[in-house]
């Protein structure tokens, strides 16, 4: 790269500095106004508040999913209070042709009452410069079957006049994923099905606000970023990474082998559903060597219903402590590969589980493990399964 092109990388990192900066001095100053009339009414808007779009007609079967998207809004508020409101750093590149890569520093662990009241009226401006709309996979461009959302930048709606440097977002919903919740609600006797589509589309809203959030606080010099969530970060698929933070990996339901029928936590990152994104033309990028990328096998952990319906009863957010990550008691190894393992790839394999902790009994791999590598908080000893199947590779 030319000096040239370096300065303008500096001056762009600046910029975005000296705006988060700017921005803080500015809530100072709002916090000590409002200190000053205690009679005025507080700018915090309660995460009830925000909806992911106006929906025509009357579509009531939607308030579940849109309560439990607020609540996943606050618990993730310290994850976009590092989005919207700490400084990215931006790595030097040896080509002006090479993507800029932004790294963001690790997210807090938790806000003061004035940083969460701050972000979420960060949050709430981003969404309001969003237009969300539904699509029909069958005749949207790029928004395929197994594609459940999209998020794209809209350089016809700068955010300069609320601090933010990017732009306001468009954001499409597959159709398939609001008509399943309608379908479970109009069968009249399907609840579970009803919660479990409620609780994927809540994920999904979060998950497209991330690139929203993402959207709004870096300007688009040009297409060609890369954007890192914290320092472990190994993907730039931001949604993805915040969907590990909150809740440890992705929810899928599984059709195949002895887990058909049953909804698992996908661990993230794996190279398998980097694949299958390539394949539909998403450039997901990767930093690093994880572990995971380079493993011949994932493994899928069984979630029972309990854990996400419980989510919809009020009085499991009011708890003082709870986790959103299920507890990992059952799991399986899934290959990553047409063929059977070599002698090798299997010996590398089993010696990867054994340094995990676990060993061989009746042909499946166990592992004792202390269930604080799950909550943070448990104490308890569980005992996990975990048995190897095969599953054809995408790539």
């Amino acid at each position: 790269m030319t000096g040239a092109q370096l300065a303008r990388d500096c001056r762009l990192e600046m910029r975005i500095g000296d705006q988060i900066r700017a921005n803080h001095n500015r809530l100072n100053r709002e916090a000590i106004e409002s200190a000053n009339h205690a009679d005025r009414p507080p700018s915090f808007v309660p995460t009830q508040m925000l909806q992911p779009f106006t929906f025509p007609g009357n579509r009531r079967f939607l308030l579940p999913a849109l309560r439990l998207y607020g609540h996943f809004i606050d618990h993730a508020l310290p994850i976009f209070h590092c989005l919207l409101q700490m400084a990215p750093k931006l790595l030097l590149r040896n080509a002006a042709s090479d993507s800029r890569i932004w790294i963001y520093p690790e997210p807090l662990l938790s806000l003061t009452k004035e940083q969460k009241e701050s972000t979420l009226d960060y949050v709430r401006r981003v969404e309001e410069a969003v237009d969300w709309s539904i699509g029909d996979p069958r005749n949207t461009a790029r928004l395929g079957e197994s594609v459940e959302g999209l998020t794209t930048a809209q350089r016809d709606r700068p955010l300069l006049r609320w601090g933010l440097l990017g732009y306001g977002s468009s954001i499409l919903i597959n159709r398939n994923m609001i008509q399943a919740v309608e379908d479970s609600v109009r069968s009249g006797d399907d609840a579970a099905g009803e919660m479990w589509h409620s609780f994927c589309l809540a994920v999904l809203w979060l998950h497209e606000m991330s690139h929203a959030v993402v959207n709004a606080v870096l300007p688009l010099v040009d297409e060609q970023r890369e954007v890192y969530l914290g320092t472990t970060a190994s993907t730039d698929e931001v949604g993805f990474e915040v969907e590990r933070r909150i809740f440890g990996g992705r929810f899928q339901f599984h059709k195949d082998s002895i887990l058909a029928g049953k909804v698992v936590l996908k661990e993230w990152p794996d190279r398998q559903t980097l694949a299958e994104y390539r394949q539909l033309g998403f450039s997901l990028k990767t930093r690093g060597s994880p572990k995971a990328l380079m493993n011949d096998w994932t493994v899928l952990w069984r979630v029972e219903s309990a854990f996400w319906q419980r989510m919809f009863k009020e009085e499991f957010w009011l708890q003082d402590s709870f986790t959103l990550r299920p507890e990992k008691n059952i799991g399986m190894a899934i290959l990553l590969k047409q063929s059977d393992l070599t002698i090798v790839e299997e010996e590398a394999m089993c010696s990867k589980l054994r340094s995990m902790g676990y060993v061989t009994k009746d042909g499946m791999w166990v592992r004792q493990q202390s269930a604080d590598d799950v909550s943070g908080t448990q104490t308890a000893v569980t005992s996990e399964v975990v048995k190897a199947e095969k599953e054809d590779e995408i790539a």
